[in-house]
Protein backbone atom coordinates (compact mmCIF):
# COMPACT_ATOMS: atom_id res chain seq x y z
CA UNK A 1 0.00 0.00 0.00
CA UNK A 2 1.27 3.54 -1.09
CA UNK A 3 0.97 6.26 1.39
CA UNK A 4 -0.52 9.26 -0.25
CA UNK A 5 0.52 12.64 -0.12
CA UNK A 6 -1.64 13.49 3.67
CA UNK A 7 -0.68 10.40 5.02
CA UNK A 8 3.42 11.97 4.42
CA UNK A 9 2.76 15.12 5.69
CA UNK A 10 0.76 14.14 8.73
CA UNK A 11 4.07 11.41 9.81
CA UNK A 12 6.44 14.65 8.76
CA UNK A 13 4.57 16.94 11.44
CA UNK A 14 4.74 14.61 13.99
CA UNK A 15 8.53 14.06 13.46
CA UNK A 16 9.22 17.61 13.57
CA UNK A 17 6.71 18.08 16.47
CA UNK A 18 8.70 15.46 18.12
CA UNK A 19 11.83 16.88 17.67
CA UNK A 20 11.11 20.52 18.56
CA UNK A 21 8.96 18.65 21.88
CA UNK A 22 11.73 17.12 23.10
CA UNK A 23 14.66 19.93 22.71
CA UNK A 24 12.08 22.40 23.80
CA UNK A 25 11.70 20.64 27.34
CA UNK A 26 15.39 19.44 27.52
CA UNK A 27 16.36 23.26 27.15
CA UNK A 28 14.11 24.63 29.59
CA UNK A 29 15.59 21.66 32.26
CA UNK A 30 19.50 22.12 31.21
CA UNK A 31 18.98 25.83 31.03
CA UNK A 32 20.06 26.70 34.97
CA UNK A 33 23.55 24.90 33.58
CA UNK A 34 26.14 27.87 32.87
CA UNK A 35 29.10 26.82 31.42
CA UNK A 36 31.98 28.96 29.99
CA UNK A 37 32.11 28.84 26.45
CA UNK A 38 35.98 29.60 26.34
CA UNK A 39 36.59 26.69 29.13
CA UNK A 40 34.45 24.22 26.54
CA UNK A 41 36.98 25.38 23.86
CA UNK A 42 39.66 24.76 25.56
CA UNK A 43 40.47 28.57 25.99
CA UNK A 44 41.22 31.19 28.68
CA UNK A 45 38.43 33.53 29.72
CA UNK A 46 38.32 36.55 27.57
CA UNK A 47 38.61 39.32 30.29
CA UNK A 48 36.75 41.76 28.27
CA UNK A 49 36.83 44.92 29.80
CA UNK A 50 32.88 46.46 28.40
CA UNK A 51 32.10 49.62 30.81
CA UNK A 52 33.81 48.95 33.58
CA UNK A 53 32.58 45.21 33.62
CA UNK A 54 34.83 42.27 33.19
CA UNK A 55 33.13 40.07 30.73
CA UNK A 56 33.47 36.33 29.81
CA UNK A 57 31.30 34.50 27.55
CA UNK A 58 29.52 32.25 29.45
CA UNK A 59 26.39 30.70 28.49
CA UNK A 60 23.15 28.72 29.69
CA UNK A 61 23.50 25.03 28.52
CA UNK A 62 19.90 25.24 26.93
CA UNK A 63 20.64 27.68 24.51
CA UNK A 64 22.92 25.46 22.94
CA UNK A 65 19.75 23.15 22.16
CA UNK A 66 17.72 26.29 21.21
CA UNK A 67 19.45 26.53 18.12
CA UNK A 68 17.32 23.27 17.18
CA UNK A 69 13.92 24.31 18.64
CA UNK A 70 14.28 27.34 16.51
CA UNK A 71 15.66 25.69 13.50
CA UNK A 72 12.62 22.81 13.67
CA UNK A 73 10.19 25.77 14.31
CA UNK A 74 11.02 27.27 10.75
CA UNK A 75 10.52 23.74 8.88
CA UNK A 76 7.33 23.53 10.76
CA UNK A 77 6.06 27.22 9.60
CA UNK A 78 8.23 26.26 5.96
CA UNK A 79 5.57 22.84 5.86
CA UNK A 80 2.57 23.62 7.64
CA UNK A 81 2.57 27.88 7.53
CA UNK A 82 1.67 29.80 11.29
CA UNK A 83 -1.00 27.63 12.54
CA UNK A 84 1.49 24.59 12.77
CA UNK A 85 3.67 26.49 14.57
CA UNK A 86 1.14 28.00 16.75
CA UNK A 87 -0.32 24.76 17.44
CA UNK A 88 3.09 23.05 18.29
CA UNK A 89 3.93 26.17 20.31
CA UNK A 90 1.17 26.00 22.47
CA UNK A 91 1.62 22.59 23.08
CA UNK A 92 5.47 23.16 24.15
CA UNK A 93 4.51 25.40 26.59
CA UNK A 94 1.71 23.48 28.00
CA UNK A 95 4.48 20.37 28.33
CA UNK A 96 7.35 22.78 29.89
CA UNK A 97 4.68 24.01 32.36
CA UNK A 98 3.86 20.38 33.32
CA UNK A 99 7.55 19.59 33.55
CA UNK A 100 8.21 22.03 35.92
CA UNK A 101 5.14 21.14 37.89
CA UNK A 102 6.03 17.47 38.34
CA UNK A 103 9.74 18.54 39.27
CA UNK A 104 8.59 21.04 41.97
CA UNK A 105 6.00 18.67 43.12
CA UNK A 106 8.81 15.61 43.11
CA UNK A 107 11.04 17.83 44.80
CA UNK A 108 9.07 18.50 47.76
CA UNK A 109 8.43 15.01 48.33
CA UNK A 110 10.12 13.31 51.27
CA UNK A 111 13.22 11.37 51.36
CA UNK A 112 13.83 7.82 51.67
CA UNK A 113 15.32 7.50 55.55
CA UNK A 114 19.05 6.52 54.75
CA UNK A 115 17.78 6.34 50.56
CA UNK A 116 21.02 8.71 50.03
CA UNK A 117 23.49 6.60 51.30
CA UNK A 118 21.81 3.86 49.33
CA UNK A 119 21.66 5.82 46.55
CA UNK A 120 25.17 6.71 46.60
CA UNK A 121 26.29 2.72 47.26
CA UNK A 122 23.75 1.78 44.24
CA UNK A 123 25.63 4.26 42.23
CA UNK A 124 29.05 3.21 42.90
CA UNK A 125 28.06 -0.07 42.02
CA UNK A 126 26.83 0.86 38.81
CA UNK A 127 29.09 2.89 37.69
Amino acid sequence: MTENLEQKKNRLFVVLSGIFLTNAILAEMIGVKIFSGEGALGLQPAGLSILGFTMDFNLTAGAVIWTVVFITSDLINEYFGKPGVKRISYLAAFFIAYCFLVVFFTMRLPPQPGGSRQTIRICKAIF
